[in-house]
């Protein structure tokens, strides 16, 4: 569901839920599965079901999509290539690098055989941090689409490759990478999105942003 900010989105989405549950729309086992891009309305619209179902609201999940994508990720990292397999115990990156450890790390990273130096010099901060973005997490796993230029191919799996190897006490993958790494477990593991789809029957997706 796509609207605008206090247009009601979660009393609709928990009137829904409540009404596949208690009619038995959704049977045991089934369950019914409610993602939200912010985590106050994926603990509102949970609370809500809880309070109108009871017991029955166990079969109800609703998370922030970066809580599913990490809870993919772990429950099944062996199902991804040993390449782009994260240290069991890894710990989540909440803060974005500094501006200027992104610099750093740029201009020390090199690029292809062949290809002229990455001129950094003269970006200010926010064009920095939106070059960082895009290749450290802006291409879909294993960046090798026919978008993805030899540079942003270096430059992505470098990345990638140096936070995957830091040992569980360091901080090494943010929210948008866990979301990369669960949507390339998914696309190469067709078992795994036949399970979840017998399991989750009904699927709400709640985004107060529109056109997202």
């Amino acid at each position: 569901m796509v609207a605008g900010p206090e247009a009601g989105k979660t009393e609709l989405l928990a009137q829904r839920a409540c009404y596949l549950l208690e009619t038995g729309l959704c049977p045991t086992p089934r369950r019914i599965l409610a993602i939200s891009f912010k985590r106050d309305a994926a603990k509102n619209l949970g609370e809500r079901v809880q309070k109108r179902c009871g017991d029955r609201a166990r079969r109800f999940d609703s998370f922030t999509l970066d809580k599913f994508a990490k809870g993919l990720v772990d429950r099944f990292m062996l199902g991804l290539h040993a390449d782009w397999r994260t240290t069991a115990g890894y710990e989540v990156m909440v803060r974005s690098l500094p501006v200027d450890e992104m610099r750093v790390w740029l201009e020390a990273a090199g690029v292809p055989t062949g290809q002229a130096p990455l001129d950094i010099n003269g970006l200010q901060s926010h064009q920095i941090k939106k070059l960082f973005d895009l290749y450290s997490h802006g291409y879909p796993l294993p960046c090798d689409g026919a978008e993805v230029t030899p540079l942003i191919r270096h430059l992505s799996r470098r990345w990638w490759r140096e936070q995957l190897a830091l040992p569980p006490e360091r901080p090494s993958l943010t929210f948008p990478m866990l979301n990369r790494l669960a949507a390339f477990l998914l696309r190469n593991n067709p078992k795994l999105i036949a399970a979840l789809r017998m399991t989750y029957v009904f699927r709400q997706w709640r985004s107060g942003q529109h056109g997202r």
